[in-house]
């Protein structure tokens, strides 16, 4: 009997202190950010959307992701991506007055409901999960993808080897179809294009002009940067756009006395250069 009082007072301290609440629990980043939704709008290019998120506490944000769920009837794999904080911090999505992160969503589903998975991790390992619904209108506007001629439907289980295709039409700019036949992202109204003269590298579409020495950086969240060639006798780009052992090869139009610049609508062209 000793040795047992002899402990007592110990396991008695311990006992205490469990149930007034002593024990190692902790609150995690996730809980301490208290993150919510606090609403969506219209990107600036069709099937994107920005969706707010209000957050507390930015300072242990490490990288945040979306997933945009199947359609019904459709097996392609969802649509999904990452931003890391780097290129939160780069792109302003931060707004600190406001303590909101405003998160662009590509790739929905035009004339539908969208299910939207929104995941901000920490870097204490924990995260928070939010879900929204993101509605989108019928998309009217050329060219008119959503209305493919399907020859023989995707099949659940069927391996394709991929689920997402590029379009690069001659008198369009570029879009993304899935394996379904949705139209998923288009570059929308841009100044003049050809998908043609279209390269995809990192997170954005790199699109040569056909009327002006210029290119378009078109990321997949919608941001248009218009980069200048320059200056010199090259008018305009034509036809591929294409990776090459550093940069990209492209082809470009060279203006004479005879031919000053490609005319779209005679569909001539003047002397062509490769670099």
């Amino acid at each position: 009997m000793k040795p047992a009082l002899r402990h007592a007072p110990s396991l008695f301290a311990c006992l205490m202190l469990a149930a007034c609440g002593g024990s190692d629990h902790s609150t995690s980043q996730a809980e301490a950010a208290r993150v919510t939704v606090a609403g969506q709008a219209a990107g600036t290019m069709p099937f994107v959307a920005d969706i707010s998120l209000a957050v507390e506490d930015m300072a242990n944000v490490d990288r945040i992701s979306f997933t945009i769920a199947a359609k019904p009837g459709t097996y392609s794999k969802p649509m999904n991506a990452t931003y890391t904080r780097a290129w939160i911090d780069r792109t302003g999505a931060w707004h600190a007055a406001e303590k909101r992160l405003v998160v662009p969503v590509f790739g929905l589903y035009e004339g539908h409901a969208n299910t939207v998975t929104v995941t901000t991790a920490f870097r204490d390992g924990s995260s928070d999960v939010e879900q929204v619904t993101v509605n989108t209108a019928p998309y009217s506007g050329t060219p008119p993808y959503t209305t493919p001629v399907v020859g023989v439907a995707r099949k659940a289980g069927s391996d394709l080897g991929f689920d997402y295709m590029l379009y690069k039409p001659n008198l369009h700019g570029p879009a993304v179809v899935d394996a379904d036949g949705n139209l998923r992202w288009f570059s929308g109204t841009l100044p003049v294009v050809s998908g043609v003269q279209t390269h995809f590298t990192g997170d954005a579409f790199y699109i040569g002009s056909y009327v002006a020495p210029e290119m378009f950086r078109v990321d997949l969240s919608g941001r248009v940067t218009t980069i200048p060639l320059p200056p010199g006798r090259y008018t305009n780009f034509h036809h591929d756009l294409s990776a090459g052992k550093r940069g990209m090869l492209a082809e470009w139009t060279r203006a004479t006395a005879t031919s000053p610049r490609w005319n779209p609508s005679s569909r001539k062209s003047a002397r062509t250069a490769r670099s």
